[in-house]
């Protein structure tokens, strides 16, 4: 069992990439994605989700079946509106043989606050308990990072622990059960 290829929520579209998609956003081509994925993918999303777009291709190069778990544009999908990409969602890749799924996101600074992110979240993390692997959802977290523990904390995330990352530094370790989530999100 995998994602599907596109998670849907009430006000949003999240394709996964393909690896060409990849190659040409990463080279700044969001033109030609947006023409095949009906998205208008702007300079500010396109500067924002470089490093990670860079990061996950490289991954897909070992492991290209890690292809639905990785990087999602988050395609805002509402009538009577363009549909501007606002973010991106993505897991670390499958879920480790603990039945772990850890999800990373991030939403352009021009769409905070309007509760896309929480739905976003929440349509990727149900997506992900569709396969059986998955017994507990992960988030890490900066603590300096006010808007995504709280995002995490509406989500029903209970801290579990602490980590360094060598990139990032000190991150918060949240989980929550497939069981807490299917009682809190049904």
């Amino acid at each position: 069992m995998t994602l599907p290829a596109s998670i849907r929520s009430p006000r949003l579209e999240l394709p996964a990439l393909t690896v060409p998609q990849y190659e040409r956003l990463i080279i700044g081509d969001g033109a030609t994605v947006g023409r095949e994925l009906d998205a208008i993918f702007g300079d500010d999303w396109l500067a924002d989700a470089n490093w990670l777009l860079i990061l996950r291709r490289r991954q897909l190069a070992e492991h290209p079946d890690h292809q639905p778990w990785l990087v999602r544009p988050l395609i805002r999908r509402e009538p009577g509106t363009e549909p501007d990409t606002i973010g991106y969602v993505n897991f670390h890749g499958p879920p480790s043989d603990e039945g772990i799924a850890e999800i990373g996101y991030a939403l352009l600074p021009a769409w905070r606050g309007r509760g896309y992110a929480v739905e976003a979240a929440r349509a990727t993390l149900a997506s992900a308990l569709g396969d059986p692997r998955v017994r507990t959802l992960r988030a890490s977290v900066s603590p300096d990072n006010e808007r995504s523990l709280r995002l995490i904390a509406k989500l029903g995330f209970v801290r579990t622990g602490e980590q360094w990352d060598p990139e990032d530094g000190l991150e918060l370790v949240h989980d929550l059960s497939r069981e807490a989530f299917m009682v809190a999100h049904g």
